[in-house]
């Protein structure tokens, strides 16, 4: 298993890989996966170097992609904030996901942010993923609410 800094070479097989994600949320029934805007949002990501891949078998098993932005109180520190954090089923549980974790710290870290947010879907195996973060040091911070307009 080999954990690194995604490229764009990987471009098109993140964004695929994505669609594994996306259909297991409650808003791909309303909302339809268009793969270019998913090549674009990853476009973004890799500009900003915040796309990290985990590769078996010269294949993506697992993704962390988030976005950079200035802290609303001083533009002189940027926070980050992931958009994005899927391993295949197979690889769950083998420790793939503190790795992504750890790996997309560094880059953050690189590209000088000061801190870095993660989300838990109530939907999908959340105990599971708050454990990972918590395990990692992340702690609770805020809860997120939403509603369909």
């Amino acid at each position: 298993m080999n954990v690194r800094q995604g490229t764009y070479d990987d471009l098109k097989e993140c964004a695929e890989f994505s669609r594994r994600f996306w259909n297991q949320l409650d808003f791909s029934k309303k909302i339809p996966f268009v793969l270019q805007d998913v090549e674009d949002m990853f476009c973004m990501c890799l500009t900003q170097n915040l796309v990290a891949v985990a590769i078996e078998d010269e294949k993506i098993v697992g993704l962390i992609a988030g976005l950079a932005s200035p802290c609303i109180a001083n533009f002189n520190f940027r926070f980050g904030a992931e958009l994005i954090w899927y391993v295949d089923k197979k690889y769950r549980k083998t420790g793939v996901g503190p790795q992504l974790l750890q790996q997309i710290e560094k880059q953050a870290k690189d590209a000088g942010l000061v801190r870095w947010s993660m989300v838990s879907f109530d939907q999908l195996e959340s105990e599971a993923v708050e454990f990972v973060l918590e395990s990692q040091g992340y702690t609770l911070t805020e809860r997120v609410y939403a509603k369909v307009l």
